[in-house]
């Protein structure tokens, strides 16, 4: 099955570069053969990635074994939500931003400075 899986999803991106590269056919050959090494490079992508990255199932047909409308109809409808209450809006003093030199000496400060022997 995973097969089938890493195949389908292989052939959809080569199929993408290659509408991608006709769409593309007056401009230049560099920019079309981008267009095609990207598309090598993620199919060859695919089947690694598809092992590593979690999957996500979405339900193209509805399941069968949903219960029919009548037995639906059945519940008891609930009691309708109160009103929310306004909700209080209160003004806050946001703190200033730091100086951006301030922030920079702070960031380049956590990396070490490469070292460069003296020429």
């Amino acid at each position: 099955m995973l097969l089938w899986d890493v195949l389908a999803r292989s052939s959809a991106v080569l199929a993408a570069a290659a509408l991608t590269a006709a769409a593309l056919r007056g401009r230049s050959a560099a920019l079309r053969h981008a267009i095609w090494a990207c598309g090598l490079t993620g199919a060859l992508a695919v089947a690694p990635l598809s092992w590593i990255l979690p999957t996500w199932h979405v339900p193209l047909v509805p399941a069968l074994t949903m219960a029919p409308p009548a037995a639906q109809r059945a519940v008891a409808p609930s009691a309708p939500m109160p009103p929310a209450a306004p909700l209080a809006v209160t003004e806050t003093a946001m703190p200033a931003p730091a100086a951006p030199a301030a922030w920079r000496r702070a960031w380049w400060g956590q990396w070490p400075r490469p070292h460069h022997p003296a020429q």
